[in-house]
Parts: C-alpha cells; sequence; structure tokens
C-alpha cells in the first residue's frame, strides 16, 4: 500500500506545473478549450495534449436510498503522452462513507490508474479507449478486495455548432464480496451537451450501471447540469444526479474546477 501511496505522490510532483515541459510544442487539443471527464458520469474521447497537465478536482455528496450517505474530495490528474495520449492518476481524497449523515469512516479511496488513447477524431466527433486498473489501496477500511480491470470506449458526436452527443460503454471484473471469484460489471452514460454561449454550457445524462455484487441489481439515474469556461484551460463545474431505481443512489451534488497547464 505505501508503494502505491508513493507511485501516487511521484506522479503527481512530476506532473506538476513547474515540472512539465514549457517548449512542447502544442497540440491540435492544446488549442481548443478544456475537455473534462467532470462533471458527468461519460468520459471525453479527447487528451489533453502532449507535454500538458490537467488537474480536475471537486467535492461531492451522495444520499443513498437506504439512508445512508456518503461523499468525498474527487480528483484526477492527466499528463499527455503524446498527441493522442495521456496516462491518469485517480481517487477520493478523502472519502466519507456510507455512513449516517458522516458518522462513518473517513479515509482515503482505492487509486486508478489508467491510459488514455483517442485513436479517432473529426469534425464528426471522436472515438477513445481507456484501460483502467483500480488498486485496493484505500484506508481505514475503504479499499476493496482486489485489483479491478476496466475499460472503457468513450464517443463524442458533434450534432452542430451548439449541440454534442457524448456515449461512453464500459466493463470491469471485480472479485464478488467472497472474494473468491470475479464477475462482469457493465456501465453506460448517454449524455447531451449544450453550448448556450462560448462560455456557459449545459448538459442532461442518463446513465446506469451494476451490479455492485453477484446478484445484484442494474441500478439507473439521471444527472445535469452546467459547465462555464473562465478561460480556455479553465473551467467551473456544477451537477446534480437523481437515481431512478429502487436502490442504490437517492440524490447527489458536485462541484468543481478543471485546470490544464
Amino acid at each position: 500500500m505505501k508503494a502505491l501511496w508513493g507511485l501516487a505522490l511521484a506522479c503527481v510532483l512530476l506532473s506538476s506545473p513547474a515540472m512539465a515541459d514549457p517548449d512542447a510544442e502544442p497540440t491540435e487539443e492544446v488549442s481548443d478549450p478544456i475537455a473534462t471527464d467532470r462533471p458527468d458520469q461519460s468520459t471525453s474521447p479527447y487528451t489533453v495534449g502532449s507535454g500538458r497537465v490537467q488537474i480536475e478536482s471537486g467535492p461531492y455528496y451522495l444520499q443513498n436510498k437506504d439512508g445512508t450517505d456518503q461523499g468525498g474530495f474527487n480528483q484526477l490528474l492527466r499528463v499527455g503522452t503524446g498527441p493522442d495520449t495521456e496516462v491518469r492518476l485517480d481517487g477520493d481524497f478523502p472519502q466519507f462513507g456510507p455512513s449516517n449523515f458522516g458518522g462513518g469512516t473517513t479515509g482515503l479511496s482505492d487509486i486508478g490508474l489508467s491510459f488514455k488513447a483517442n485513436v479517432a477524431k473529426g469534425d464528426w466527433g471522436g472515438i477513445g479507449l481507456v484501460p483502467r486498473l483500480q488498486f485496493p489501496s484505500g484506508t481505514n477500511g475503504l479499499a476493496g478486495n482486489a485489483v479491478v480491470p476496466s475499460l472503457t470506449v468513450a464517443t463524442d458526436f458533434i450534432l452542430s455548432d451548439q449541440w454534442a452527443l457524448d456515449i461512453s460503454v464500459a466493463g470491469s471484473v471485480p472479485k464478488d464480496s467472497t472474494g473468491l471469484g470475479r464477475y462482469f460489471q457493465g456501465f453506460f452514460a448517454t449524455s447531451v451537451g449544450y453550448s448556450i454561449t462560448d462560455q456557459l454550457g449545459m448538459f442532461g445524462e442518463v446513465y446506469g450501471g451494476g451490479p455492485q455484487d453477484v446478484g445484484g441489481p442494474f441500478e439507473m439515474g439521471v444527472d445535469g447540469g452546467f459547465t462555464y469556461l473562465l478561460d480556455d484551460d479553465l473551467q467551473l463545474d456544477i451537477a446534480a444526479q437523481k437515481g431512478i431505481s429502487a436502490t442504490g443512489l437517492d440524490w447527489g451534488i458536485t462541484i468543481g474546477a478543471s485546470a490544464r497547464y
């Protein structure tokens, strides 16, 4: 576990703005406004650009239908390794719950290490692939019971100057609660985005995933929110979620900021 946190710290230090290459040639993505993976549930197919660093961060709070709540401070670090590739480090630092209104465990979540490749792009949009490994590195009982591999296929379709459609599908193979076997866990998200102005955007989305254990339900939800570009490299966001299944999430909210260097 200490080795994993050491790796995370090294990635953060080496990819900080002070360590980024100031002479790196800008790519096509760098000249465009920042493209983020938050605050919706879908994943952007685009990368941050060669030699660039992007940090996406923000607190969230979730209320579950069983009366428990959970929350944390979501962090995503993205480092461009080429014009169409990037490495990524994600986690919740700190995280609490599930609990009864903040009375549960507080600690650090599992770390996710992933790689994104933008395999196709054009005037029509783009396609990206994101293989990821989640390590059982959480603290204070928040760790999973195994390394979990997953793969996300992320797509973006530009419908007009103002409208866009993002569709992400993913699959992972976590271990069951007994720790003896693995099972397939699926996820999808379909998001429609609208540019109100050059700076202000909004989105609405339907998403679902599961099961959380063998024989569990596939749970679905909807969300929506706004993004605001302060400049091409800095974005603010706010979003709210609502669960539409009998179990799982009741409602949630997040605010955040994303910066590209």
